[in-house]
C-alpha cells in the first residue's frame, strides 16, 4: 500500500511516523511546499490533558519531548496590573522548528520518503496512491479546496486580528495580558517555550485595530506599537517577528471527513481557536486516531477512513465547540475590560462552560478560594449583566398601577404567554394581505432564537434589526430576547455610516437586515465593527461584500432550527432590547430598556389610560424603532391579545388612509404631522 501525506507540519509527520512504523513494508510519503526548516509562529503549548493523551498513545514520543519542554504548573491572568494566578491548570511548551525538526528526523530514521519545496496543486499530483492524508496544508489546503463539493467545509471568520510574535523575555507561565490605551483593548497570550524564548500573541478587536492605524503599518511599525503597548511586560525585550502578519482566525469545519481514498486531519480538516492550547494537540490526536483506525483495518482503506471519522468526529466536535465558546468571549472582551482582575480571570477560566464552581474548586482551589473572597466582599456581582435601574418598584406609582414582577423575568412572556390564554389561533398581526396567528409568530420567533444561539452568542450579546415593519420584525425581536439575547432596533432612513457607527458602538456580532436596505451594511465602517453574520429577510438586488461576515437567507437559515424555545431565565433588571435617541445633540445614544420596562409601561398607560383590550385592533404608522411605535404596535396589543395592524412602507397619509379601509382599526396611534395630512387629504 502506498500513502501520501501532504503537509509536513507535526500533524503530518506524526501520522507518517506511526503509519510506517505500523506497516513497514509500505510506502510512506510526505510532501510539502515549504522548506524544511520553514515554519510559522514559535512555541507549541500542550496542557497536562493533552500530554497525558500523547502519553498514552505515543509513548516514545512522549518520553523524548519532555525533557525538550519547557513545564509550569499554573496559568496567570494579568488584568490592571494586578495578577491573578490560576493553579492546577499546568502546561508545557516546545519551539516549534524543534517539533518538526524532531519530527523529520524520525520520519527519515523509520524510512519515510520527505520532499519539501515541492507543491500539490490538483488532483493528478496524488493518482497512483492508495491513501491521501491532506494534513498540514491546513486551513488553505489545496487537496480541500480542490474537493470542496465533496468534502462541503464550513468556513467563519472572527472578527479579532491577531499576530504571533516572539520574544527574548522569557515568562513565568501561560499568561494572559490584558492593556487598554487610546484606540482600545488588547490582549497578549504570552508563554516560554525555551529557557530564552517566548511566544508573544497579540491579540486586538477590529475597532481597535482600525483606530491604531495597524492595517497601513509594516512589520517593523506594527511591532514598535506592540511594544509600547506591552512595555509594561516586555521589560525592553524586543518583539521578533516570524512571517508575523495580522490576521483573522477561521472557523473552519467539514460536513465529511474523507472522499473515496482522500481524508483530512489537523487545520485541513478543523480549526480550534488558540485560546484553548495548541491546534498541534488536536491534529496529534487526529494523527493517532487515524493510525489506530488503520491498526484495525489494515488495507481496507474505505473501512479505516470510515472508522476513523467514527471514532474521532464526537470527540472533535466536543472539543471544537468548547474551542469556539472560547474564541468569542476574546471578541467581547471589550466589554470584560471593567471586571475587576479577579472577575475577569474568573470569567475567563469558565468561558468555555464546561468548568463550574465545583469542577473548578477541585482543579483550582487556591484561585476558587480568592473567588469566593471577592464574591463574599462584594467585588463582583453574581450576575454581571443586571443594570443598576434608578426606578424604585416598591414607590407609590408602582404600586397604583399593581406592578409586580418576579426576578426572574423575561419580556418575551408578552407575546409567549398568549399560547396559554385560548389565543394561539388568535390573529395577532395583520400586515397588508397577511395575517398572522399568535401560535404562528411565536413558531416564527423561536427559530429565531436557536439560530442566533448556534451562532454562539451569549448571553446579553446584541443583535442589529435594520427591518421595516413585518411579522419577521417582530419574531427577531421576541426570538432574540426569549433566548437571552438583546435586540437593538434601528432607524430604516439612517444613512450607511450610521450603521457602521451603531454596530461599533453596541457591539452587535449578528445584523439582520430587510433585503432592500442590504446596501446599508456596505460602509467601511462596518469592518471595524464585531459583525460576524448578516441575515437578510426577503430578496437582496446586490447585497454588499461585507468582508469577512457570513451572509444568510433568512427562510434558509430559520429552517433547520426548532420552533420551540425555552425561556433564558433572564433577571428583570438585564438588558431585554435597545434603542437610540435621534442625535440631536450630537451621535445618537443607546438607551438601554431592560425587561421589566415593557410591562410597566403597559400596565401605566396601555391598561391605566387607554384601557387597551383584546377585541381591539391597532395601528401605528409610528414604527416599531420608535418607542411609541414598539409600545404601540407590540408592548400594548400583545398584553391584552389585541391584533395589530403593521405597514412595512411608508407611511404617507395614502397608505394610511388605504390601511385603515382595509383593516378598520379600532385605536390609532399617529402625530400631528399625520392628523394633518389625514384631514387635508381627499
Amino acid at each position: 500500500m502506498r500513502s501520501v501525506i501532504i503537509g509536513a507540519g507535526p500533524a503530518g509527520l506524526l501520522f507518517a511516523l506511526l503509519h510506517k512504523r505500523r506497516f513497514q513494508n509500505n510506502t510512506v510519503g510526505v510532501i510539502e511546499q515549504n522548506e524544511a526548516a520553514s515554519t510559522f509562529g514559535f512555541g507549541v503549548v500542550f496542557s497536562k490533558g493533552a500530554l497525558a493523551f500523547l502519553e498514552r498513545d505515543a509513548p516514545d514520543l512522549y518520553a523524548t519531548l519532555i525533557p525538550r519542554m519547557e513545564s509550569w504548573p499554573m496559568q496567570r491572568v494579568v488584568h490592571r496590573d494586578v495578577r491573578v494566578d490560576i493553579d492546577g491548570n499546568g502546561f508545557s511548551a516546545i519551539g516549534r522548528l524543534q517539533l518538526n525538526q524532531y519530527l523529520q528526523d524520525s520520519c527519515r530514521a523509520a524510512g519515510v520518503d520527505l520532499r519539501f519545496a515541492t507543491r500539490v496543486a490538483k488532483p493528478e499530483d496524488w493518482q497512483g496512491t492508495d491513501v491521501v492524508v491532506a494534513a498540514a496544508d491546513g486551513v488553505n489546503s489545496v487537496v480541500r479546496q480542490t474537493l470542496a463539493q465533496e468534502f462541503k467545509p464550513r468556513m467563519e471568520w472572527l472578527t479579532n486580528k491577531f499576530a504571533r510574535y516572539g520574544t527574548r523575555k522569557a515568562f513565568d507561565c501561560l499568561t494572559l495580558t490584558f492593556r487598554r490605551n487610546e484606540h482600545g483593548v488588547w490582549v497578549a497570550h504570552h508563554y516560554r517555550y525555551a529557557p530564552d524564548m517566548s511566544t508573544f500573541l497579540v491579540e486586538c478587536d477590529a475597532g481597535t485595530f482600525h483606530r491604531a492605524g495597524l492595517a497601513n503599518m509594516s512589520d517593523e511599525e506594527s511591532r514598535a506599537y506592540c511594544e509600547q503597548v506591552f512595555a509594561a511586560d516586555l521589560d525592553g525585550e524586543p518583539l521578533l517577528s516570524n512571517k508575523s502578519i495580522w490576521r483573522n482566525f477561521p472557523l473552519l469545519s467539514n460536513k465529511r471527513w474523507s472522499v473515496g481514498n482522500v481524508t483530512l486531519l489537523g487545520d485541513a480538516l478543523h480549526t480550534a481557536h488558540f485560546s484553548i492550547g495548541s491546534g498541534t494537540r488536536l491534529a496529534f490526536e487526529d494523527a493517532i486516531a487515524l493510525d489506530r483506525a488503520f491498526a484495525e483495518a489494515g488495507d481496507d482503506v474505505p473501512v479505516a477512513l470510515a472508522a476513523y471519522e467514527s471514532a474521532r468526529r464526537p470527540i472533535v466536535e466536543k472539543i471544537v465547540a468548547a474551542a469556539n465558546s472560547s474564541s468569542f468571549w476574546y471578541e467581547r472582551m471589550a466589554d470584560k475590560m471593567d471586571f475587576t482582575p479577579t472577575q475577569l480571570a474568573y470569567d475567563y477560566i469558565v468561558r468555555s462552560g464546561r468548568i463550574n464552581d465545583e469542577r473548578l474548586s477541585q482543579m483550582a482551589p487556591q484561585f476558587m478560594t480568592r473567588v469566593v473572597a471577592a464574591r463574599n466582599s462584594g467585588e463582583f456581582p453574581e450576575n454581571s449583566l443586571r443594570v443598576l435601574d434608578s426606578f424604585e418598584r416598591n414607590c407609590e406609582a408602582g404600586a397604583e398601577i399593581d406592578f409586580a414582577l418576579p426576578e426572574r423575568y423575561n419580556c418575551s412572556r408578552m407575546l409567549f404567554d398568549n399560547l396559554a390564554k385560548n389565543r394561539a389561533d388568535k390573529t395577532a398581526i395583520l400586515c397588508g394581505e397577511r395575517g398572522v396567528s399568535y401560535r404562528e409568530l411565536c413558531a416564527l420567533a423561536s427559530p429565531v432564537g436557536n439560530g442566533l444561539a448556534a451562532m454562539g452568542l451569549a448571553r446579553g450579546s446584541r443583535v442589529l434589526l435594520l427591518l421595516h415593519d413585518t411579522p419577521e420584525y417582530v419574531a427577531a425581536i421576541f426570538g432574540a430576547m426569549r433566548a437571552g439575547f438583546v435586540p437593538v432596533l434601528i432607524n430604516t432612513l439612517s444613512p450607511a455610516e450610521l450603521i457602521g457607527f451603531y454596530l461599533q458602538d453596541c457591539g452587535a456580532e449578528v445584523a439582520i437586515v430587510s433585503g432592500e436596505l442590504a446596501l446599508l451594511l456596505g460602509h467601511e465602517s462596518v469592518r471595524a465593527s464585531r459583525l460576524r453574520h448578516a441575515i437578510y429577510v426577503g430578496e437582496t438586488q446586490d447585497p454588499p461584500n461585507l468582508g469577512l461576515a457570513a451572509v444568510h437567507d433568512w427562510d434558509a437559515w430559520i429552517a433547520p432550527h426548532s420552533d420551540q424555545l425555552a425561556e433564558a431565565d433572564t433577571h428583570r433588571d438585564e438588558m431585554a432590547f435597545w434603542m437610540y435617541s435621534s442625535g440631536s445633540t450630537g451621535r445618537p445614544k443607546g438607551a438601554v430598556h431592560l425587561h421589566d420596562d415593557a410591562p410597566y409601561t403597559h400596565l401605566a398607560y396601555g391598561k391605566g389610560v387607554l384601557g387597551i383590550r383584546e377585541d381591539d385592533i391597532v395601528f401605528s404608522p409610528r414604527k416599531i424603532f420608535f418607542a411609541y411605535g414598539f409600545g404601540n404596535s407590540i408592548t400594548f396589543p400583545f398584553s391584552v391579545g389585541a391584533t395589530t395592524v403593521l405597514l412595512p412602507g411608508r407611511p404617507d397619509a395614502q397608505a394610511v388612509s388605504d390601511t385603515i379601509e382595509r383593516h378598520r382599526p379600532t385605536m390609532l396611534f399617529g402625530l400631528p404631522t399625520l392628523y394633518n395630512a389625514l384631514v387635508v387629504h381627499p
